[in-house]
């Protein structure tokens, strides 16, 4: 059991280095020092503050939906039948809250990208 908890670690620990990180290095651009209220301008840096948001909220579901869907099938595989059951009840939770995540973080970027699409 410690060799799968190790191994787990491991892979969680390489996958969370290797997620592009340059969702946190973006420059919203914002100089105190040259702020002008306009529509333009408050639109742009509100979708890059939303654009980077998302990014985040989608790299570190992404991650944690790996990580919990390794225990669960270590878990499955390492477990009595009756656990297997058990198992499986989660399983259906787990899938849900992917789906949930996934939808809500991609399909606001999608209807942007499609928006802008039309639009321009």
């Amino acid at each position: 059991m410690k060799k799968i908890l190790i191994t787990t670690l491991i892979i969680a620990t390489l996958t969370m280095l290797l997620i592009p990180m340059h969702v946190a290095a973006v420059d919203l651009g914002i100089n105190p020092d040259n702020y002008k209220v306009g529509a333009a301008e408050i639109g742009s840096k509100a979708n890059n503050v939303v654009s980077a948001v998302l990014g985040i909220i989608q790299m570190i579901g992404t991650t944690a939906s790996v990580v919990v869907l390794m225990i669960i099938g270590i878990k499955y595989m390492l477990g009595s039948p009756e656990d297997r059951f058990e198992y499986k009840q989660s399983l259906k939770l787990y899938l849900l809250g992917t789906f949930l995540l996934f939808t809500l973080t991609w399909l606001p970027q999608l209807i942007y990208t499609f928006v802008t699409g039309i639009l321009n």
